[in-house]
């Protein structure tokens, strides 16, 4: 099954920009997940950092490590526009061709 979390190029870009600005290895990673109670193997971080579609990290690893170093993690559902200084989200008005469209370009993006 496919995941917005595991196969987000960002988030990846995100955790590895991330563990080179720390300087942070593998068993570092691994070390500082461990010491807040988590656990995460080395073959999975490996898989996941390499790009290796089996056996990578969980959403729920994903998650915990971006949280670990203060990754943010948005999902917004919406066109954002502004209230004042504020971003707010609003749903576009339905439409039938433009959902065509967009479930095309979600099928070709995630290999569905």
């Amino acid at each position: 099954m496919n995941s917005l979390i595991r196969s987000s190029s960002t988030i990846h870009k995100a955790i590895t920009e991330r563990m080179a600005e720390m300087g942070a290895t593998q068993a570092q990673v691994i070390n500082d997940a461990s010491e807040l109670g988590f656990t995460i193997f080395k073959p999975q971080l490996s898989n996941y950092l390499n790009k290796t579609k089996k056996y990578g990290l969980t959403e729920v690893q994903i998650l915990f490590i971006c949280s670990m170093y203060g990754i943010n993690i948005n999902i917004n559902a919406g066109r954002p526009y502004l209230d004042g200084d504020i971003i707010k989200y609003k749903l576009t008005p339905y439409s039938k061709k433009n959902a065509a469209r967009w479930a095309e370009i979600t099928k070709q993006t995630f290999g569905l």
